[in-house]
């Protein structure tokens, strides 16, 4: 009886070291995983906050644009050659401004999904929903922006 005792013992020594030693890898294994969701959430966050800033330096670009138009109607209306092709040019360069914008916000958008899907769902959707409202502003903004160069186009071609 003693040898089995023995055995018995020796088994659930073996079993004790074993049960330690998967603690520890769990220990280790999650720390890692906490380290790596922490990583996730800052490039989400950092890329939400990409798209968000690409978002309005788009609608700055597309308030320039149409300052930059209204500066070409009027210089044209007055007859001032110069001024109303300098602000034509302003307009152009504030649209693309706003396009390149827009295809910032988008990129970033998409990393931020990206990283997203990696965290849990409600995470990923209120990421989603954040930088789908950004890359549409900046769409929104460039078009403006655009339509705004036009005009201004025309204003510096009239004369």
């Amino acid at each position: 009886m003693s040898e089995q005792n023995d055995t018995l013992y020796d088994r659930v020594i073996s079993i004790e070291k074993e049960l330690v030693n998967l603690r520890q890898g769990y220990v280790i294994v999650n720390d890692r995983y906490n380290t790596a969701i922490g990583s996730l959430t800052k490039v989400t966050n950092h890329s939400v906050i990409a798209a968000q800033k690409a978002a309005d330096s788009a609608l700055k670009s597309e308030a320039a644009a149409g300052n930059a138009a209204q500066a070409a109607q009027i210089a044209a209306n007055h007859s001032v050659l110069a001024a109303a092709r300098s602000a034509a040019g302003a307009a152009h360069a504030a649209a693309e401004a706003a396009s390149e914008a827009a295809v910032s916000a988008a990129a970033a958008a998409s990393a931020a999904v990206v990283a997203a899907e990696h965290q849990s769902r409600d995470t990923a959707q209120r990421i989603s929903c954040a930088v789908t409202e950004a890359t549409v502003r900046a769409a929104e903004a460039t078009a403006k922006a655009v339509k705004f160069s036009n005009i201004a186009s025309e204003a510096a071609s009239r004369m």
